[in-house]
């Protein structure tokens, strides 16, 4: 699953934005820290492959296609 986190537009502003880019996962909004703080998230975007058992798996400051690909691979193939 995939869900991306927002801490800072407005809920209709994201909407609209997923609708523009046709994103079919899920974005939550989320209360200012709600999401950064736990994470320890300084930079946007940030992005954190999460294993089923709750943990970390890979993390990437940035946009890395590759490696979010290669990360979800290597969890699915456990």
């Amino acid at each position: 699953m995939l869900l991306a986190v927002n801490e800072e537009d407005a809920v209709d502003k994201i909407r609209e934005y997923f609708a523009k880019e046709k994103f079919t996962f899920r974005g939550w909004r989320a209360k200012p820290d709600a999401a950064t703080k736990p994470y320890k998230v300084s930079m946007f975007p940030t992005n954190y492959v999460i294993g089923a058992d709750g943990k970390i798996a890979a993390g990437f400051i940035g946009f890395d296609a590759d490696g979010l690909k290669s990360a979800v691979e290597k969890l699915t193939q456990k």
